[in-house]
C-alpha cells in the first residue's frame, strides 16, 4: 500500500504561498520558482537549489537542525513565544505571544536567511502560526522598509535571523514589525552533529 502524501497546508501557509508567488511574478522570477510540500524532505534539498520554507514550529521539522543553531527559538515555556539565547543590548530575553479577550494580540515570530549546504545555495525560513505576515513584511513597501532598517543599522549581514512581532485582531492582520536582528555566521548544519 502506497504511503498517502501530506493532503492539506495550514491556510495562512497556502496564502503566504500565493502572496509570494504574485511578488515573485512582480519581479520577473516565477518562473524560476518550483513549490513543494516539505515534510517529506532532507536536508539534501538545500545543496541543490536555494529553498524557502514556510510553517509553523510543529511543521518545520525537515529543517531542525538550522532551527536548533539559531539564537532565537520558538518556546512554550511560560506561555508561547521566542527565546532570546544571547540578547544584546537593549533588546528582550522573551518575546512573548499575548491575547486579549476581545480577539486582539501579539503573536511572535522568526524569519532567517541562512547558508545552504553549497556556496551558491540559501534557506530562507518563516516560521510563525501567520507567515502570510511575515511574507508582507518582505514584500510590501511600508512593511518592508521597517525591515530595511533593522537590517542595515545591523550591517547588512549576508545571512541573519529575526524575531518579528505581528498584531492581529481575530483572523484580521493589522500590523508586523521586526524586533531585533542578529547575524548569523554559522556555516550551514550537516545532521544530528550540530550543537548550540
Amino acid at each position: 500500500m502506497k504511503k498517502c502524501e501530506q493532503l492539506y497546508t495550514a491556510t495562512s501557509d497556502t496564502l503566504a504561498a500565493i502572496d509570494l508567488a504574485r511578488y515573485l511574478d512582480s519581479l520577473g522570477i516565477a518562473d524560476r520558482v518550483t513549490f513543494g510540500v516539505t515534510g517529506d524532505s532532507t536536508m539534501n534539498l538545500i545543496e541543490k537549489q536555494s529553498v524557502v520554507a514556510l510553517g509553523s514550529p510543529h511543521t518545520l521539522h525537515p529543517f531542525q537542525d538550522y532551527l536548533g543553531s539559531l539564537n532565537f527559538s520558538f518556546t512554550n515555556n511560560k506561555g508561547w513565544g521566542i527565546e532570546n539565547a544571547h540578547p544584546a543590548a537593549g533588546e528582550l530575553k522573551r518575546y512573548a505571544s499575548s491575547s486579549q479577550n476581545n480577539g486582539r494580540g501579539i503573536d511572535a515570530a522568526i524569519i532567517a536567511l541562512l547558508p545552504g549546504h553549497s556556496p551558491k545555495t540559501k534557506l530562507l525560513i518563516m516560521e510563525s502560526t501567520c507567515t502570510a505576515a511575515l511574507v508582507s513584511l518582505l514584500t510590501s513597501q511600508v512593511e518592508n522598509s521597517l525591515f530595511e532598517r533593522i537590517y542595515k543599522e545591523h550591517g547588512s549581514p549576508n545571512y541573519f535571523e529575526m524575531p518579528v512581532e505581528i498584531e492581529f485582531d481575530g483572523d484580521h492582520i493589522i500590523r508586523s514589525w521586526p524586533v531585533a536582528l542578529h547575524p548569523y555566521t554559522k556555516a550551514a548544519p550537516t545532521g544530528a552533529s550540530v550543537t548550540q
